[in-house]
């Protein structure tokens, strides 16, 4: 199921990696011009935290009132980052 949680392990969900590539995205679109080279910086940076071996519990995601039953309508819809 897409975003779900595996209950032992509060490892990244599948809605995690969809922000992550958006904003890594929107950073490539941003830097292009005057930092053509910088969204390898943050990959690396997302990289290295996802690859991470911290072992708290990531925090739940939160959701919004007009959600689906995965958790996942706030994210598609229009105004979800605004």
């Amino acid at each position: 199921m897409a975003g779900s949680r595996d209950d032992q392990s509060g490892d990244v969900t599948t809605d995690d990696l969809v922000l992550l590539s958006g904003s890594l995205s929107q950073a490539v679109l941003t830097t292009a011009d005057s930092h053509p080279g910088q969204w390898r910086r943050l990959l690396r940076i997302s990289l290295d935290g996802l690859s991470s071996r911290n072992t708290e519990p990531l925090p739940e995601p939160e959701t919004r009132p007009d959600a689906d039953a995965t958790g996942t309508a706030a994210l598609s819809s229009p105004d979800a980052l605004s």
